[in-house]
């Protein structure tokens, strides 16, 4: 069995300096011509507060299309727009305000423990065995293999937020597994690639909970809001996978293994330690017993726990690196959350949003037919944003109109989650593809064979598919989602 190496940034999906791919040539001379013009209008255009308020948004989405990090893009767009609205003196009164009110915000209390919970779960090698054990269950049947990688992404996302850290580590073991017993390479990644989103969906997920902090909806709520709708996509994922497989066998064929009932349930154990964390953290929230910081700093400490009772001798030297990843990702967070609080003030001052609230009224649409039209909106940005910038930019902008429209602030979490997550599996951003593609291309993952940026594009289309299905089906029940923090559907 190969090692699982997990990479030292493990954080990436959460880090400020995440960059979407770069335009080229025409391209780029476009977004570039577009940005000069939006500063431009917004300082000698004569421009009204919500032309302001427009062009500030232009100019943070510009930024990031050109792959300028995703914090720096946020302050520049909320400060120029500031500067054009109410003059220069607003800009340092507000540099000086707006990372205090961004880090003493309680709702992100819980994120330290959250990512410290998932980073030494990383480092002490215990998610390494979540594979094996699904592969014991399941390996035999057509598929089965790649169904178990799925399940496995979905075990992993319960101790871990990090999208990149998941599709990471099942790549190195899933991939040339999937690959020795003839495995097409479409399905082989494209299952590795999907099995990473569902990181930001389970709890504890970092996302979700940088949502809460933006959106004002509890933590815990938002979190345990997400647990249906979870679960549901992991198990269609796996249903769509072995349904394929028995239909045309030469896309994923059986491998032969044969594991007894009893090496079968041997083999739980390895589970023991993220049933542990996951019960303990969620069970504490759903009990009322805890807060969601409380049930985070649990499931910290048994982490930590399970760490050393795994190898006493390197714990130390695993929950240290554990902890500098975590400092990172947390400033990073912290970066991000400031530069949503400047282009918040530059959004409210603009009026911007009442704007775009009477334009959604004007339309006669019903919340079905807005919700629609606002998933095909969000699926477009998802193409040149990754899911932390989509968020952190939609968010602001959305939030009246949304409460306009009667829509649950909590529903909408897990449902904007869901679509976000695809930016980072279709192109042109795709990270997880990118990166599980160039993971491909090593020759102790690939053993040999050729695996082209389509097959995983291709591949990922079907699960692709089953995301957006699942969002359709949230908008016509979406007690799935509201039923177990006990929300009652508008």
């Amino acid at each position: 069995m190969t090692k699982t190496i997990v990479p030292d940034k493990t954080t990436q999906t959460i880090d400020s300096s995440n960059r979407s791919k770069s335009p080229s040539g025409i391209a780029y001379l476009i977004v570039i011509g577009v940005l000069g013009a939006s500063i431009v209008l917004m300082f000698f255009g004569g421009a009204g507060p919500e032309l302001v308020g427009v062009f500030g948004l232009v100019t943070v989405l510009a930024l990031i299309i050109l792959g300028v990090p995703v914090a720096i893009a946020l302050v520049a767009g909320g400060l120029l727009g500031l500067w054009s609205l109410a003059g220069l003196r607003s800009v340092p009164a507000l540099l000086m305000e707006a990372p205090f009110v961004a880090a003493s915000s309680w709702s992100l209390s819980v994120l330290p423990m959250f990512i410290l919970m998932g980073l030494v779960m990383w480092r002490s090698g215990i998610s390494e065995k979540i594979f094996e054990t699904a592969r014991a269950w399941v390996g035999q049947l057509p598929g089965g293999l790649a169904a178990a990688t799925n399940l496995s992404g979905a075990g992993l996302a319960a101790a871990s937020g990090s999208s990149l850290g998941i599709s990471y580590a099942l790549g190195r073991i899933a991939i040339p597994e999937m690959l020795r017993v003839g495995y097409k390479p479409s399905i082989s990644t494209a299952v590795v690639v999907v099995a990473g989103t569902l990181g930001q969906l389970i709890p504890p997920s970092v996302v979700l909970v940088v949502y809460a902090g933006v959106a004002g909806t509890p933590v815990g709520p938002q979190l345990i809001a997400s647990i249906i709708p979870a679960v549901l996509l992991a198990l269609a994922y796996t249903a769509m996978i072995l349904i394929r497989s028995k239909i045309n066998p030469a896309l994923a064929p059986p491998t032969g293994e044969s594991y007894s009932w009893s090496a079968r349930f041997v083999s739980l154990k390895h589970l023991l330690p993220v049933v542990v964390i996951v019960v303990g953290v969620l069970g504490s929230m759903l009990a009322g017993i805890a807060t969601a910081t409380e049930a985070g700093a649990l499931g910290a400490l048994l982490a930590i726990v399970f760490t050393f009772l795994r190898d006493f001798k390197k714990a130390p030297a695993a929950i240290g690196r554990a902890m500098l990843d975590s400092i990172s990702a947390i400033a990073a967070i912290l970066f991000l959350i400031v530069g949503v609080g400047i282009l918040n003030r530059m959004i409210a001052m603009s009026g911007i949003t009442q704007t775009i609230g009477d334009f959604v009224t004007s339309l006669g649409l019903g919340k079905v037919g807005f919700l629609l039209l606002l998933g095909l909106i969000i699926l477009l940005l998802g193409t040149v944003m990754d899911p932390m910038a989509l968020i952190l930019l939609s968010v602001p902008v959305l939030s009246p109109v949304l409460a306009e429209m009667n829509v649950d602030m909590i529903w909408f979490g897990v449902f904007l989650v869901i679509l976000a997550e695809l930016a980072v599996v279709t192109p042109p951003v795709g990270v997880n593809a990118f990166v599980v593609h160039r993971l491909a291309q090593d020759p102790q993952v690939n053993l040999g064979q050729n695996v082209s940026i389509r097959d995983v594009f291709v591949g990922a289309l079907w699960f692709v598919v089953i995301s957006l299905l699942m969002a359709i089906v949230l908008i016509f029940v979406p007690e799935l989602a509201l039923w177990l923090p006990g929300v009652s559907a508008s």
